[in-house]
């Protein structure tokens, strides 16, 4: 059955919400719990859950943490003054824990990796020993961002095997990056990134690793010129917002940026400036919100003037805004039986998918472009967390959906 982990807190959340439903009043909840952060105040906690200071209380770590026992990470039986004093000698300090050796039989990821001015800059996409899953989603018109989905599954002791500490490559990327621009890949915040090990003796464990983002360069140098563009991008902030980001490398003759900007790509006008920043820096990093962007087209360049009065300009940036933006919503959330899903604004006939934690696809079905609503039963799936995806040409949307028994 296709399962994925949860954080203990938030389980017994959903089952203290649902609890009433199932079993009525005849059976009390009694899954007393709270959440502590390095930010939570001690004493606001206490008032409002006075029933800290009257029981024996359990504290552990809740982030996906194995065999939390062995790790002598569980405090039993204790006062609330031994609970805060044991977690703030932990908390924020690194935990070594058991490193893992066996079969990796699979492995999702979810990327979200910038558009270049020529478009997606994904060229291959593809697992390096195990059949590939892969969906790529183009939205460089939409957000200025390709949602890649990459896993691989079918892994073998010939092909798969895996030793703690040593590093093994599992899945290829190749782009293609125009000169003077960068691509940045950051993780997908709906899909998770996991890994599956037969650790052997019919036991199996699920990883959760991470990733930083991470950008790639491809700087153009002009003898001419002492500085270069190194990143310019431009995404949606909100309704009719539009927040453009860029670096150059410092320690130049810049002394300020004018943000210019147009509505047919051909005339523009300058909407604001930036002084170039003057500390001891290797690269100057800049970011400027344009709050009176247009519904339709918002073309984007750079005038960059240098000490001496000369002017450079940047590659261009289109950010466009829908007069009715392509929005879903589905409910209820956790489903049992019957899931809602309505569709506003889309632009094309597209697809409702649900996807389990090991990338399959377990439902896929279609709808017509003036199609609003679009129910799915989920009966006969297993319980656990699925990626709703729901496409309409260049248009996406993704949330997580949990199944309940």
């Amino acid at each position: 059955m296709a399962q994925r982990a949860i954080r203990e807190y938030d389980a017994k959340r959903i089952m203290e919400r649902l609890w009433k439903g199932y079993f009525g009043d005849d059976v009390v909840f009694a899954g007393k719990t709270v959440q502590v952060e390095p930010c939570t105040d001690w004493d606001q906690l206490k008032r409002e859950n006075p029933w800290l200071e009257r029981e024996k209380l359990v504290a552990k770590p809740d982030q996906l943490v194995g065999k939390r026992g062995k790790q002598g990470l569980i405090l039993l039986d204790a006062d609330f003054k031994a609970v805060k004093e044991w977690i703030l000698e932990r908390m924020g300090k690194p935990i070594a824990l058991g490193k893992v050796t066996g079969v990796l039989t699979s492995y999702t990821t979810g990327f979200l990796v910038s558009c270049t001015s020529l478009g997606s800059p994904i060229v291959k996409n593809q697992s390096c020993g195990m059949t590939s899953n892969i969906n790529v989603v183009n939205g460089c018109q939409s957000i200025s961002k390709v949602l890649m989905n990459s896993s691989g599954n079918t892994g073998t002791v010939t092909n798969n095997q895996i030793q703690a500490g040593v590093p093994v490559l599992l899945h290829q990327v190749c782009l293609t990056i125009p000169s003077n621009e960068s691509v940045s890949i950051a993780e997908d915040p709906v899909t998770d990134l996991t890994t599956s090990v037969d650790i052997g003796n019919g036991m199996f464990t699920t990883e959760f690793p991470t990733f930083e983002t991470a950008t790639f360069y491809r700087i153009r140098y002009d003898d001419a010129q002492h500085t270069a563009f190194l990143d310019f991008q431009g995404t949606p902030a909100g309704e009719r917002i539009s927040q453009l980001d860029w670096s150059v490398l410092a320690n130049t003759d810049i002394s300020s940026f004018s943000i210019e900007r147009s509505f047919d790509g051909e005339v523009y006008e300058t909407i604001g400036a930036v002084p170039a920043l003057q500390e001891d820096q290797r690269i100057g990093i800049y970011q400027f919100f344009d709050k009176a962007a247009q519904i339709g087209d918002n073309f984007y360049r750079l005038r960059q003037i240098d000490d001496k009065g000369q002017e450079t300009f940047s590659p261009v940036r289109k950010i466009v805004f829908d007069a009715y933006p392509f929005a879903v919503t589905a409910t209820p959330n956790p489903v049992k039986d019957k899931l809602s899903i309505r569709i506003n604004h889309a632009k094309e006939a597209g697809t409702v998918a649900l996807v389990d934690v090991s990338g399959q696809e377990r439902v896929n079905t279609a709808f017509e472009m003036r199609q609003s609503k679009v129910e799915i039963d989920v009966d006969k799936l297993e319980a656990g967390i699925y990626t709703l995806r729901v496409r309409s040409g260049t248009d996406a949307y993704a949330e997580k959906i949990a199944v309940i028994k």
